[in-house]
């Protein structure tokens, strides 16, 4: 049996931004109950966003750079209605004149499954300890963009965090940009002081994904969360930003770093 809904400008242009900035990390894209809760091919963290007003459809598309240019034409400013069909075997989307069908996928064989609750408990709830966050900031628009800007000419997999020299409440962000002649370091200094002071000599390797994604999202703000985890080995990093008139929410986890700065660990999920 069909079934169908009908999205106004908004929310098909809400639908449409989300889908085109994960499409350079993500093979495929897995919607269930109108949620999105992914990993990226990476396996790096997990990305999760709830379109409400598709509570009632689930489906499921390989190859989203393809599906995002077969639906791009919806995305202009007369079209004020998107209606979407889920049938057996298919997803359509159409306005009053034109229309784009792809086949649907079976999730057994995609990239990006969709992550069930009993899998996000154990990954991340179970992991984290509220009473231990370490770092709660609300970074600014300004602060994204500039990240971003870094982002593009550096190549690194990893932002470090470190406590300010004689003061282990105070902290920054280091992206180190390595050449043939010296090493270029970007900083970015935390407004907020850590809620629990950093171990003198010691850092937190994080990785650079969800800076990426937030940058290419209208260079909008971002609150960011560091917590310890239970076992007091990892850090668990969690990443809000909107998209119009929904929440993004990334999940990862980064390494602790010693004083000899050795045990750099990503963990995948």
């Amino acid at each position: 049996m069909d079934t169908t809904v009908v999205l106004d400008k908004g929310q098909f242009e809400e639908f449409f931004i989300f889908c085109n900035i994960i499409k350079s990390d993500f093979s495929d894209l897995s919607i269930f109950n109108g949620e999105f809760r992914s990993r990226p091919n990476s396996k790096s963290c997990i990305v999760h966003i709830e379109f409400e007003y598709m509570s009632a459809l689930t489906f499921h598309i390989s190859n989203i750079k393809e599906f995002v240019k077969g639906i791009s034409f919806l995305n202009n400013k007369d079209c004020e209605e998107v209606t979407i069909v889920v049938s057996d075997g298919y997803v359509s989307f159409h306005d009053e004149y034109l229309s784009s069908q792809f086949i649907q996928a079976n999730d057994i064989f995609l990239e990006n499954t969709y992550i069930d609750d009993q899998a996000m408990t154990s990954l991340i709830v179970d992991n984290i300890d509220t009473s231990r966050i370490i770092i709660q900031e609300m970074l600014s628009e300004s602060a994204i963009s500039r990240i971003n800007k870094v982002l593009k000419k550096v190549k690194t997999n990893e932002i470090l965090i470190k406590h300010a020299e004689g003061d282990c409440r105070k902290g920054y962000m280091l992206i180190e940009e390595a050449s043939s002649s010296q090493n270029i370091q970007h900083k970015y200094t935390f407004k907020n002081d850590f809620i629990i002071p950093m171990e003198e000599g010691c850092s937190l390797s994080i990785i650079v994904l969800p800076f990426r994604l937030a940058g290419s999202n209208n260079k909008r703000e971002m609150q960011v969360e560091y917590y310890i985890n239970n076992a007091g080995n990892r850090v668990m990093c969690f990443y809000k930003q909107s998209i119009l008139n929904s929440t993004v929410e990334i999940y990862s986890r980064g390494a602790v770093l010693n004083r000899d700065g050795r045990t750099r660990i990503f963990w995948r999920f």
